[in-house]
């Protein structure tokens, strides 16, 4: 089997990770790890096509066909935080595998009373190690699983839990190509995802409370077009995530538009948080 080290991205991000995930038993599932997604605004999160798709929608590791290497770095300055994911993917010759790990730790997140007065550093660590599968359907559309162990300490406290992902994806590879069928020549540019987080929820038991994780659902829909001089590809796309337990909603979209197949320039907006991406 040949091998290949596909992808290896070291982000470097300003953003607090406490300022939106940190501390809180389940949200460690919505870190961003890859600088394209980021860039892109987190909307594209739920449609994953090649080496990435080990972190994000398992459907699309049936696109893998040699063994993949994704490592992502990304220390977060404000709380001393460092976020790590190392993960690989195989063509087991029957179905795709993908396993990985984040870890995410600090010494350094701060703890205040009702005052703006830090009275203390918490330590912080959250370790998640999970694999994961996908099954092609019919061309251009498939389905996804990933089974996770989740280990979680704040300050003195921690426990372990389990749980389940689902997801699926339909993008066709060349969207471009001929067909004869009208309903087709509309389809072939669209691609969409979902990712359902925790529908069977890790437990975590942790300041003698037990927490369950929450349903969280991903959507990503993308439209792809090429000019008429063939050297320049464009793809916008629109993103949606949804946390039952907050009745929370998140909308973005993006936009990548492809030079030469050689270039990527990428944008996009957080709608919510009034956050413009570049990259």
């Amino acid at each position: 089997m040949r091998y290949y080290v596909i992808t290896i991205f070291m982000v470097i991000s300003l953003i607090s990770y406490s300022r939106g995930h940190g501390g809180v038993t389940g949200f460690q599932q919505r870190i961003n790890i890859d600088a394209k997604f980021m860039s892109l605004a987190d909307a594209y999160d739920a449609i994953t096509y090649d080496s990435s798709s080990i972190y994000y929608n398992p459907g699309g590791l049936v696109n893998i066909k040699d063994t993949v290497l994704f490592v992502s770095y990304m220390p977060v300055w404000d709380n001393l935080t460092h976020i790590y994911f190392v993960g690989a993917g195989f063509d087991t010759g029957f179905l795709p595998l993908g396993i990985g790990v984040i870890n995410i730790g600090s010494t350094g997140i701060k703890e205040r009373s009702d005052s703006p007065e830090v009275i203390d550093l918490l330590d912080y660590q959250d370790i998640s190690l999970f694999a994961s599968t996908g099954l092609e359907l019919v061309n251009g559309f498939s389905i996804g699983v990933r089974g996770g162990f989740y280990y979680q300490k704040v300050s003195t406290y921690h426990d372990w839990g389990a749980g389940l992902d689902a997801s699926f994806l339909w993008r066709v590879k060349n969207p471009y190509d001929f067909t004869k069928s009208r309903i087709m020549r509309i389809l072939q540019p669209i691609s969409f995802g979902v990712i359902f987080y925790n529908i069977l929820p890790p437990e975590i038991n942790l300041y003698e409370k037990s927490i369950k994780f929450p349903l969280m659902v991903k959507g990503s829909l993308s439209y792809r077009f090429r000019t008429a001089w063939n050297f320049l590809d464009t793809e916008i796309g629109l993103g949606i995530e949804s946390i039952s337990e907050l009745d929370s909603y998140q909308y973005n979209t993006g936009i990548e538009f492809k030079l030469w197949k050689i270039f990527y320039i990428r944008g996009g907006y957080k709608i919510e948080d009034e956050i413009f991406t570049l990259g």
